[in-house]
């Protein structure tokens, strides 16, 4: 399970957590997205507010939960991030993706210590 996977809900209102998002709550986003997609319900990229609602329903009916549309569009935010994180590494030179164990891996292992002092120097900018 990757790091990005266990992060948790939040709820707007008071911040309480609320649980983590799970492999078959991936799935069924990606599943319904992929089928507002091919109903023509995203415009350049962007879902329609329409289709966001239709997904919270659908998402909170079949996985029992009492998500808000906020929580799917973060989640689906965060997805695209660690998609983007993924591809960025297996096009790296020396680098490729192992599709037995689902990640990017290095040439050798000191490129693995050169993108973790990147990640650390971009965080700290973002951070301060």
């Amino acid at each position: 399970m990757s790091k990005m996977s266990q992060l948790p809900l939040r709820m707007a209102s008071n911040k309480n957590r609320i649980g983590n998002w799970t492999n078959p709550m991936d799935a069924c986003l990606v599943g319904l997205l992929v089928d507002q997609f091919q109903q023509g319900n995203c415009v350049k990229g962007v879902f329609q507010n329409s289709s966001w609602k239709t997904i919270t329903a659908t998402l909170n009916y079949r996985m029992a939960m009492t998500l808000e549309m906020s929580h799917c569009k973060n989640r689906w935010k965060v997805l695209k991030q660690t998609y983007h994180l993924y591809q960025e590494l297996s096009n790296k030179t020396g680098w490729g993706w192992d599709d037995a164990r689902k990640m990017a891996v290095p040439g050798d292992a000191q490129d693995w210590d050169r993108v973790i002092s990147v990640c650390a120097v971009e965080d700290s900018l973002v951070l301060s």
